[in-house]
């Protein structure tokens, strides 16, 4: 992956390292360096795509501290979307995962950050639906930022509880559409993650 190019991006390396779900890239045509999260659609037509578009366009139009800023929301030459964001130094929650547990004074900020960023799309009719730790970038100061706010408008409805769907909602899976509670769900998986180190569920560990 590393070296490859992504639309008019190239990419240059991980941000945070191994298991991050983001890649530190550069915009070939404006010249500067950007983060690159890649996804792949399990829902097909139906306009999916362009709701995943207007959600997170619109959570990032917020300005909230705590939703992460969009530049480029486009679709790469083997059908998968990436979304290119701001530069930011840190790692994704995904890779600090890796190291195991989160001490739990940590935990709970990072898990109160999510939140505020969360209500305030909430409060404006956003729902991420898909709320995983990939999807959220920590500062080496400690700050949140939450990525890809629509992102459950391309999952496919009953999705296997495994890997990413793991931290999906369980009336997501039954197949129905996500809202609000379904991401503070999400959050109470991601929290359970950090304090203990591992998933809450046995069929979502690893």
């Amino acid at each position: 992956m590393i070296g490859s190019r992504v639309s008019h991006y190239r990419i240059v390396g991980r941000l945070g390292g191994e298991g991050a779900g983001v890649y530190r890239a550069e915009d070939l045509d404006a010249g500067r360096p950007v983060l690159l999260q890649l996804f792949t659609a399990e829902r097909e037509g139906s306009g999916a795509v362009e709701r995943f578009r207007r959600a997170a366009l619109g959570a990032a139009s917020l300005g909230h501290p705590n939703i992460a800023a969009v530049l480029e929301i486009g679709e790469a030459g083997d059908g998968r979307l990436f979304l290119s964001l701001p530069p930011a130094d840190g790692e994704t929650l995904e890779s600090l995962l890796t190291r195991g547990a989160v001490p739990p004074r940590n935990a709970v900020d990072l898990a109160a950050q999510i939140a505020a960023g969360l209500a305030r799309a909430h409060a404006a009719g956003i729902v991420h639906g898909d709320l995983r730790p990939s999807c959220v970038l920590v500062s080496g100061y400690g700050e949140v930022k939450v990525a890809a706010f629509g992102l459950g408008e391309l999952a496919a409805p009953g999705a296997p509880e495994e890997g990413t769907a793991a931290y999906r909602a369980p009336e997501v899976l039954r197949g129905e559409a996500p809202a609000a509670p379904a991401d503070v769900w999400s959050l109470g998986v991601l929290l359970h993650e950090m304090v203990a180190g591992r998933h809450p569920f046995a069929t979502g560990s690893g």
